[in-house]
């Protein structure tokens, strides 16, 4: 039987509790996304990305992830906003 996970991914029941091996692709752009969607969601301050153990935490969880400056992820947001809007 196979389940989804939150990231929608499948994965069978006899792996449960398992280690995966599987090779997840990673993808800088969507990661920046996600991450302007949560400072938004949660009412974040931009500077959060610049805090000493937030980099440490995004660092252990994906090393390849480019954390940017907060004035980049302002931007970001903009962005995201913008389409946002067009949508409406």
């Amino acid at each position: 039987m196979k389940k989804q996970n939150d990231s929608g991914q499948e994965r069978s029941r006899k792996d449960e509790g398992t280690p995966s091996t599987k090779i997840i692709k990673f993808c800088q752009e969507r990661s920046r996304q996600d991450l302007s969607e949560m400072i938004v969601k949660h009412n974040y301050q931009f500077s959060m990305v610049e805090h000493e153990y937030f980099r440490k935490f995004v660092n252990n969880l994906q090393p390849q992830f480019d954390l940017k400056h907060r004035n980049t992820v302002r931007g970001d947001i903009v962005k995201l906003q913008g389409r946002e809007k067009c949508t409406l």
